[in-house]
């Protein structure tokens, strides 16, 4: 595999959903406060340390990092993606502890060995097509003893919140492809013992993989529509070219999906999925 291609399709696959994650950031740090806590829980106290964020997304979660690591660490936030780091630079501009690096390849991270103490990263390990050299790449990174945390999602079946909306749209014809199932798609890790498996051979001690199932509360149907069809890349795209009379037909679909879902209020809490991984770089003997 050529991994010069992969990572420029990679950004330019982020670059277009870029807009929606500096829109939708605060609401998505809303819907996903129980992932963050899981992660924040599963991380060793950061105060003082040098912390590494892989896929910053709409830097609010670096945010948070950022003010538990106080004035004597810093955090790296970074992306693969242009329009995403600008994304992140723009919120991220007024912390002194923290600063940001676009065009960092998880394959190949662009940073000495024994560089950090944490190294993070939210929903993003499942998007890299090479996840064994993602997992390699960030075990070089960390310092012996130094800690790696991430989630990625679980089985495709158990998180309607996405694929009720990319089920409809693919019925109705306007994205073409099967279930993203496969390597760098959403849903290619969500055996919990081929993700352990992935992170010895990556060479990681005290590995665990923990399984958090639980719902996304989305205030109405239109809330939870737009920030699928924002945030997810190859719909932010496809979008694009919706006609009105296409936009509403596929509401109307992914409703009729989510119906079971909804509350008297007509608030939505779909069903998630995920796991929360982390291992240690080995100490040297």
């Amino acid at each position: 595999m050529d991994t010069n291609i992969t990572a420029n399709t990679a950004a330019a696959l982020w670059d277009v959903a870029a807009d929606g994650w500096a829109r939708y950031g605060p609401t998505i740090e809303r819907i996903e406060a129980d992932l963050s806590a899981l992660i924040c829980a599963a991380l060793p106290p950061l105060a003082g340390l040098d912390v590494l964020e892989l896929g910053s997304g709409s830097g609010e979660f670096a945010r948070l990092l950022a003010a538990d690591i106080g004035p004597d660490g810093h955090l790296l936030a970074t992306d693969i993606a242009p329009a995403m780091t600008r994304v992140q630079t723009a919120r991220l501009a007024d912390l002194t502890n923290t600063s940001v690096r676009g065009g960092v390849d998880v394959t190949d991270l662009p940073l000495a060995d024994d560089s950090a103490d944490v190294v993070v990263f939210r929903m993003g390990l499942m998007m890299s097509p090479q996840p064994d050299r993602a997992l390699q790449s960030i075990r070089c990174v960390l310092r012996p003893g130094g800690r790696f945390v991430t989630t990625v999602w679980g089985p495709l079946t158990e998180n309607p919140w996405l694929t009720s909306v990319g089920m409809a749209a693919m019925t109705q014809g306007l994205v073409a492809g099967g279930p993203p199932v496969g390597p760098g798609e959403p849903f290619s890790l969500p055996d919990p013992d081929i993700l352990r498996d992935l992170f010895a051979a990556a060479g990681f001690s005290s590995v665990s993989v923990e399984t958090h199932r639980g719902v996304r509360h989305y205030r109405d149907d239109a809330e939870h529509v737009d920030m699928v069809l924002a945030l997810a890349p190859p719909l932010a795209a496809a979008r694009r070219g919706f006609s009105a009379e296409q936009d509403s037909a596929l509401r109307s679909t992914i409703a009729s999906l989510t119906e079971q879902y909804r509350n008297p209020d007509g608030s939505l809490d779909i069903p998630m999925c995920a796991h929360v991984a982390s291992g240690r770089a080995p100490e040297r003997a």
